[in-house]
């Protein structure tokens, strides 16, 4: 089956909102390519909906790679409904450009969430749409793969520039000449193609001018080499938009009047406005401004606005504004501390603050972990205005954790650390200060009997870590001497055991 779901969605979803689709897929046609496709049958196979379905569709929710060589590259595909055993189920990549739809045998393993399967080695390099049919039955959504090793785009500069502009874009994967390769643009003005011309070309860099008859506006910038279209989507706005630093104040109820600082706003608010994106609906909304000058604009927060976190942008002249300031419509809890300040799982901890209500009605104590990155919430055993008793759950990593309350569905402003174990602690070292070689002594508690995976590391201030190397170790006492190749500078001493980084801030300076 030609997958006639797909081509329906693709083709209206790309008629409709290009820029939207182009983002999705990474999909892209040159100023003289247009996309084509044809709906066929599959001999002997329903298409999808065409009959009553009696098992759930089985569905993908993502993939990895995104690209790779045919015959050399395993593709994991995760889901949902793809059955236990394989049986009679396939995975297919679908080539909207022929027309061609492949199956791909080499299913290297099959289960009911994931699926391991190589790329066939007879595949054409190019974009393809990945499905997988269970029972008659093709998976939901369109997932694109590339055939082959595409461009990467890690970004480009500037981010803004009337026409005229020399834009650089980096990457790799270019090329060391530029071939029959080129810059294909994407306007969300017109929603058409164009191709920016390069005055310069190379595998990590190509140097571009913005074309004199370009509108303003939002543009998406690919890049293609030898008909492989780039994965990453980058953006450039065609003008000089407005800019926003911030606002002030950062949270308050409907009525609050706020103040938004930048530049570029204009005089008046002819033909400009403020619009903000709400993380509740999802929506954009307009708000009226009681004031407009070309550094600062005064608005009131809409009696409508339901409470939750907003973003808010400034357009003038048809131009979004840049910088991403968001601001809390309502009053969230504040996070102040909590104590202790580390502890085992099963540690009763107290977190103070304001504004947590007088019970935990609808409200939760959630918490990210810094060794798994998922948030997990801890269930309170009491509950103030102004304090939370939790305990730390006995199936908890040791590691950092950031504690976070959310009071109305409104999260606490404050970022308020808690290690989960018990690190070692430094209450005091000799000198604080000396040449690259100078001998360290590490004074304190929990260091371990023996270094075992311990070490002691100067933190730079721009997070840059220089490990020392030990001389002596006990459970009391480090004796570490600075490496000779470290640079003079500030830093602060940091002492790990287990994977717990020490408590406390300990500045050491290398002169």
């Amino acid at each position: 089956m030609k997958k006639a779901m797909l081509i329906t969605g693709i083709i209206g979803f790309w008629a409709l909102t290009a820029n939207a689709q182009s983002v999705v897929t990474g999909s892209k046609y040159s100023a003289t390519e247009t996309p084509t496709a044809q709906l066929r049958n599959r001999p002997g196979k329903p298409r999808l909906g065409s009959g009553p379905v009696t098992t759930p569709l089985p569905v993908i929710l993502d993939y990895s790679p995104l690209f790779g060589l045919p015959g050399a590259t395993s593709v994991t595909i995760n889901g949902t409904g793809f059955g236990a055993t394989q049986s009679s189920s396939s995975v297919y990549g679908y080539a909207i450009a022929s027309n061609v739809e492949t199956v791909w045998p080499d299913v290297m393993s099959w289960s009911d969430t994931q699926i391991i399967v190589c790329v066939p080695s007879t595949m054409p390099l190019g974009e393809i749409y990945l499905f997988v049919e269970v029972n008659q039955q093709d998976s939901l959504g369109w997932h694109p793969f590339t055939v082959g090793i595409p461009p990467l785009l890690f970004g480009s500069s500037p981010q803004s520039g009337l026409p005229g502009t020399l834009l650089t874009i980096s990457g790799k994967n270019f090329g060391q000449t530029q071939g029959n390769s080129y810059v294909s643009v994407l306007s969300s003005v017109t929603r058409t193609w164009t191709t920016w011309t390069p005055t310069s070309w190379s595998d990590t860099e190509i140097v571009v001018t913005v074309p004199n008859n370009m509108p303003l506006g939002l543009v998406w910038l690919y890049v293609t080499v030898n008909k492989l279209a780039s994965i990453g989507v980058f953006s450039f706005t065609v003008g000089t938009p407005a800019t926003v630093t911030g606002s002030s104040p950062q949270f308050g109820d409907p009525g609050t009047v706020l103040t938004i600082y930048g530049k570029g706003f204009g005089s008046s608010a002819s033909g400009s406005q403020v619009s903000v994106l709400s993380s509740v609906t999802h929506t954009w909304t307009i708000w009226t401004p009681t004031s407009w000058s070309d550094t600062e604009i005064v608005v009131t927060v809409p009696s409508s606005m339901p409470l939750g976190a907003v973003w808010l942008n400034v357009t003038v002249n048809k131009l979004a504004s840049i910088g991403v300031v968001p601001f809390t419509v309502g009053t969230p809890a504040t996070v102040t501390g909590s104590s202790p300040q580390s502890g085992d799982p099963g540690t009763v901890v107290t977190i103070y603050g304001k504004g947590f209500g007088s019970s935990s009605g609808g409200s939760d104590v959630s918490v990210l972990s810094s060794v798994t990155s998922t948030w997990s919430t801890w269930t309170p055993t009491s509950w103030s205005d102004t304090e939370i008793v939790v305990t730390v759950p006995s199936n908890t990593p040791l590691g950092a954790v950031w504690l976070n309350v959310t009071v109305n569905k409104l999260n606490s402003i404050g970022v308020v650390p808690f290690t989960v174990g018990t690190p070692p602690t430094v209450a005091n070292y000799s000198p604080g200060l000396g040449p690259a070689g100078t001998v360290v002594r590490i004074s304190g508690k929990g260091f371990g009997t023996i270094q075992g995976n311990g070490f002691v590391a100067l933190v730079s201030t721009a997070n840059s870590w220089v490990t020392l190397t030990p001389v002596s170790w006990s459970d009391t006492q480090i004796v570490a001497t600075v490496p000779s190749q470290t640079a003079n500078g500030y830093y602060y001493l940091s002492v790990t055991v287990g994977g717990l980084q020490s408590i406390g801030v300990y500045p050491f300076q290398v002169q």
